[in-house]
């Protein structure tokens, strides 16, 4: 009897010794990828960023996987460091613009300049055609770094992304065995079976990589306003996203989580089928046409959203998913609304969102981008986030005018576009070429357009044409977007210090001179300091690095220049009391012409 019931154990865990002794093997021949989350930046050892492979997680075909930004943080949080991670789709990486046209970006240049001294890093982890699986399936490997907020952006997806009820590659309707099949893909023998299933996959003609993503990943191309496939993703959508709220409640992480916003008025339906109300949803869009034409635009808004319930080709976010969105955010006490359809209203024409803030079906444009951004900042306001509720409202125009952005990140999105519809669903072919010479700018947006050149090179062509052109305005606006990208890079705040330099862009100078020497103690940047907040007429700001440079400079002896600026801020201070002594302005106006700086003499008298 023993021997029977040690011969049934030993049966028992065969199978499990077998399957990892070919897990352990596929290890040691280095078959398939890691799948982390996160994983060690080679060149920067304490940095993680994004795993480039993590979204094969959710494709069966490798050659359908996307990527996501390689944006870097530490790995060792310090505790002063404000960290925010962002969740989303393609929207949220800010196709079809390269990065800094997408709204983390924006957002992120915007608390910067916001708060001067803030250490923050603001990491986005977005994918295009990726959905909830994949939010929910990254909420604990965030967890583990230490967020201080969550930003989630998604909803359009439920149906064609990756796992999608209606996609290429799914596992269908049934939650847990997709929750499963992501695990097994996480592990070398769930890789060897993908890739096994991959080969002998019948669908054929998914695998036409000429085509574009979008048709590559439809499987299903009719899913009818209220099918059983329609029901099916959105509960996809409200048990994935419900069960990442809640781990984001038990680790006590605040999340920011919007609803979604699409094309109404400029985008027909694709697939016009008979709804529940024996409607169709051409039918619909034409009466929201006429509607729209008689200047009835409450009757014009409601078409407009049923013709977009109706279209069967699901691309667009059905108004349920935005129902669900708003409904759970209510339901936990971590968690905070961002309303950016209604922020997305309030600036279209006539309340109707279309083509004045959208590229097509479903992508904002650039103003579309800030607007999320400006949406995020005021519940970040409202929820005491950072910001103080008392803090001013933003300028919109201003404030969008300001962003690191050129016209090459504007004319890429509108190049891609025309690629994207020249494709099915939308067939709208490309106008020809007008054969005329084409632009510095337009041939660098051509290029990032069908990737013919990479953005740092593009954007290293047009720093060099804007100093050639002593264009410093745009110059800068380049060197931030550099910093932007590469925020752990010195050399990018070195380049843009000097710029702001030489257009006496002094507080902006000094804002990316404060951290470049937070990453490099470096005295050349010691040296810019002292000189920055010298040309700003901040003398008491520029005494310590003043210090610095006496301590530490063997060359130029810096103590007359501390000198200098000790008596004017003496004068400063007893012109505080005694405002119309023109005698101490006199004094001052001499000190600063003594050291030739100009820009802060004329503050006190004529040069």
């Amino acid at each position: 009897m023993k021997k029977d019931r040690v011969f049934k154990i030993v049966a028992a865990l065969l199978p499990v010794l077998l399957i990892l002794l070919l897990e352990g093997a596929l290890h040691v021949i280095n078959f398939g990828h890691d799948l982390s989350l996160f994983v060690i930046d080679k060149r920067q050892p304490y940095l993680l960023h994004l795993n480039d492979k993590v979204s094969l997680r959710y494709f069966l075909k490798e050659k359908n996987a996307t990527n996501g930004n390689t944006e870097l943080f530490l790995k060792q949080k310090p505790d002063n460091l404000i960290r925010i991670f962002v969740q989303g789709e393609s929207t949220a990486v800010g196709f079809p613009y390269f990065h800094n046209a997408a709204f983390p970006r924006m957002l992120d240049y915007r608390l910067h300049q916001d708060f001067s001294d803030i250490n923050l890093e603001l990491i986005n982890l977005s994918m295009t055609a990726l959905n909830s699986y994949a939010i929910y399936d990254f909420a604990d490997e965030i967890i583990a770094q230490h967020p201080d907020a969550v930003i989630i952006n998604a909803g359009h997806n439920e149906y064609y992304g990756a796992l999608g009820i209606g996609s290429t590659g799914t596992f269908g309707s049934n939650i847990i065995i997709a929750r499963l099949g992501i695990e097994l893909r996480k592990t070398k023998i769930g890789q060897l079976l993908s890739k096994m299933i991959s080969v002998l996959s019948p669908d054929a003609n998914k695998t036409d990589y000429d085509h574009t993503l979008m048709e590559r990943m439809v499987k299903k191309q009719e899913i009818p306003l209220g099918s059983d496939l329609y029901k099916a993703g959105v509960k996809q959508y409200e048990k994935n996203l419900d069960e990442t709220l809640t781990k984001y409640e038990k680790a006590g992480i605040r999340v920011f989580l919007t609803n979604t916003v699409c094309n109404l008025k400029d985008q027909e339906p694709f697939i016009s089928m008979e709804g529940p109300d024996s409607l169709n949803a051409s039918f619909c869009f034409e009466q929201a046409d006429l509607a729209y034409e008689k200047k009835n635009k409450e009757r014009a808004r409601e078409m407009y959203i049923r013709a977009k319930e109706l279209d069967a080709l699901r691309f667009r976010a059905p108004k349920e998913i935005n129902e669900i969105t708003e409904r759970l955010a209510y339901k936990y006490k971590n968690v905070v609304f961002v309303d950016v359809e209604r922020m997305f209203e309030g600036y279209a024409l006539d309340s109707i969102i279309g083509k004045e803030l959208m590229l097509e079906h479903l992508h904002p444009n650039l103003k579309g981008h800030f607007l999320i951004s400006e949406a995020l900042v005021e519940s970040f306001k409202q929820s005491s986030f950072l910001y103080a509720n008392n803090d001013k409202q933003t300028n919109v125009e201003a404030e969008f005018k300001e962003l690191p952005l050129t016209v090459v990140d504007s004319l890429c999105g509108e190049y891609a576009t025309l690629l994207l519809k020249e494709g099915w669903p939308f067939n709208e072919p490309i106008a020809p070429d007008d054969k005329k010479e084409k632009s510095l700018e337009e041939a660098l947006a051509g290029g990032l357009a069908v990737n013919t050149i990479k953005w740092e090179a593009a954007m290293y062509k047009l720093l060099k044409e804007f100093v050639a052109r002593k264009d410093l305005y745009h110059a800068i606006k380049v060197g931030e977007a550099f910093i932007l990208e590469y925020p752990y890079e010195y050399v990018v705040y070195e380049q843009t210090v000097n710029l702001c330099i030489d257009a006496k862009e002094y507080n902006k100078g000094i804002r990316y001179a404060t951290r470049a020497y937070k990453l490099k103690k470096d005295p050349a940047m010691v040296r810019q300091l002292a000189i920055l907040y010298m040309k700003s007429d901040m003398p008491e700001k520029a005494l310590p690095y003043l210090d610095i440079l006496i301590a530490e400079s063997e060359k130029i002896d810096f103590r007359p220049m501390k000198e200098i600026a000790q008596k004017i801020v003496f004068y400063k201070n007893r012109l505080v009391e005694e405002p119309g002594n023109v005698k101490l302005k006199q004094e001052i106006f001499s000190l600063y012409s003594k050291i030739g700086n100009r820009d802060a003499a004329a503050k006190y008298g004529n040069i």
